[in-house]
């Protein structure tokens, strides 16, 4: 399990290109009708699948991956797996 490391936007710099990869990775499996290329970078398709998950999730859709986006992920993540 990855802990979380961000908030994960175009404008932060300071990135992790593993972390950014496990967020794309997870929108991909969450969001299975719109795939991003896992490369590590935060681009403008990220930040739109980012923003789509927040949307679904009642949550505001900025685009920015804090730690709430990160808790709500994982919490959807989990009830996959239990299920």
């Amino acid at each position: 399990s990855h802990e979380f490391k961000g908030p994960l936007s175009r404008e932060n710099q300071e990135m992790d290109e593993s972390s950014i990869r496990v967020v794309q990775r997870c929108l991909n499996y969450l969001l299975p009708s719109i795939q991003v290329i896992d490369n590590g970078h935060y681009g403008s398709f990220t930040e739109k699948l980012v923003k789509e998950f927040q949307i679904q999730c009642t949550l505001e859709g900025n685009g920015i991956f804090d730690e709430t986006t990160w808790e709500m992920m994982v919490y959807i993540l989990k009830g996959f797996s239990a299920s």
